[in-house]
Formats: structure tokens, C-alpha cells, sequence
């Protein structure tokens, strides 16, 4: 009797597993001109407990004629709720266009690649509350305070 119980709550978990998620949209971002360039220090940055790959020759020649990138960007930690897809010109800051601005608990950098997401706008690399992500996934951004509070951005080949 209790296999014919839990089989319909099964079926229904099933069925919305196989649900397809909706389609990421292109996010809106506005080229923004830097008062203040980053330096090549500035650049370099790392964080602690970060690392540096190093990659096959041919494949870093290949990355460095990239122009632009494509960074994944989502409304609730661990990639939940909405997907935003911001195509991203390297070497120039972006403002976080309306619907994405303060708006942002997980994000993605493909590898090969670093962005600077600023919680102001303008991407002033002199302000404290910025985070660099190089190459990575990251699900929750409440340990770096950033949780909804990015407003601009910065991408360049690593």
C-alpha cells in the first residue's frame, strides 16, 4: 500500500526534473569610460588562497585573440533563479545594466580569463569592495560581502 502512495509524489518529482529550465537572456551593460585605467599591478591581483594554471602554449596564444568573452551571471546563489549572460569587450568597464545592477548572487568567468566585478559604479579600481574572479565558478558571494551589490565590471585576458 505505501508503493502506491509514494509512487505518485515520485512521478511528480520526476516530471519536474525533466522540466527544461528557462533560456539565459542576453544582459544589458553600458560601456562606461575608466577616470582612473587599472595599472598592471593592479591586474595581477590575487587573493590568498588562489592559484595560477598554466596552460598549453597553443591554447593561451588562441585565448589572447579573443575580443570579447561571455560571463554567466544568476539572481540566487549556486546558480538559482534567473540566468543573465553578459558579453563582455576585454580591457573595457562596464556599468551592470537596470536589471542585473545589485542584482547578482553567483556568477561564472570562463577559464583562461579574470573579471573585476565592483560594487560601485565605473569600475574604480582604488575602492575596496571589489572582487576578482579568475577563471571560476562562484556559487555565493555573501563571503566576500558582494551578495546584490555588484555594479560594475572589468574583464581581461589572465
Amino acid at each position: 500500500m505505501k508503493f502506491f502512495a509514494t509512487l505518485p509524489i515520485a512521478a511528480l518529482l520526476a516530471l519536474a526534473a525533466a522540466a527544461p529550465s528557462p533560456a539565459p537572456s542576453e544582459a544589458s551593460l553600458e560601456p562606461v569610460t575608466m577616470t582612473n585605467p587599472p595599472t598592471p599591478e593592479q591586474l595581477l591581483h590575487l587573493e590568498d588562497n588562489e592559484s595560477v594554471f598554466v596552460e598549453a602554449e597553443g591554447k593561451r596564444a588562441a585565448e589572447k585573440r579573443a575580443t570579447q568573452i561571455n560571463v554567466g551571471v544568476w539572481e540566487q546563489k549556486w546558480n538559482g533563479g534567473a540566468k543573465g549572460i553578459f558579453t563582455v569587450a576585454l580591457g573595457q568597464c562596464y556599468a551592470i545594466g537596470s536589471q542585473w545592477n545589485d542584482a547578482i548572487s553567483s556568477l561564472e568567468v570562463p577559464q583562461g580569463y579574470s573579471c573585476v566585478f565592483f560594487a560601485s559604479y565605473g569600475c574604480n579600481f582604488n575602492e575596496h569592495a571589489r572582487l576578482y574572479v579568475h577563471g571560476q565558478f562562484i556559487g555565493d558571494l555573501d563571503p566576500w560581502g558582494l551578495n546584490k551589490k555588484l555594479s560594475s565590471i572589468y574583464c581581461y585576458t589572465q
